[in-house]
């Protein structure tokens, strides 16, 4: 996932290793910061990852600028990936980094209407 991310952000680590991509990585979101910009990695389909994937994303938590965060990870999964992170004792360390959940509910009868003109219009 480390080449994946790097790819995403725009750097080209294709042959790369994974410690050095891993550089690549922590050089980009170094050079983000003194710009004045933020990063963020949204992951969508969480509930895909494997527990090592995941674990190198806790991993990317530890690049920092002082004690500022270089990068924020926004994970996006459904139901059974909150189970997973809740449950799985390999996880520790990455819920003790999560700073914010929201478990999004089931749209109510009277919101499907609004809903589907919006997108219409």
């Amino acid at each position: 996932i480390v080449h994946v991310i790097a790819r995403a952000f725009g750097l080209p680590v294709d042959g790369h290793d994974k410690a050095s991509a891993l550089a690549e990585i922590e050089g980009f979101l170094h050079d983000e910061a003194r710009a004045g910009r933020r990063a963020l990695l949204v992951v969508d389909e969480a509930q895909n990852l494997a527990l090592p994937a995941l674990e190198e994303l806790r991993m990317l938590s530890n690049f920092q600028l002082g004690n500022h965060p270089l990068l924020q990870v926004l994970l996006l999964g459904q139901p059974e990936f909150r189970t997973t992170l809740q449950t799985e004792p390999r996880l520790e360390q990455l819920r003790q980094r999560v700073i914010a959940a929201h478990h999004l509910e089931a749209m109510q009868r009277a919101e499907i209407e609004p809903y589907i003109t919006h997108r219409l219009e």
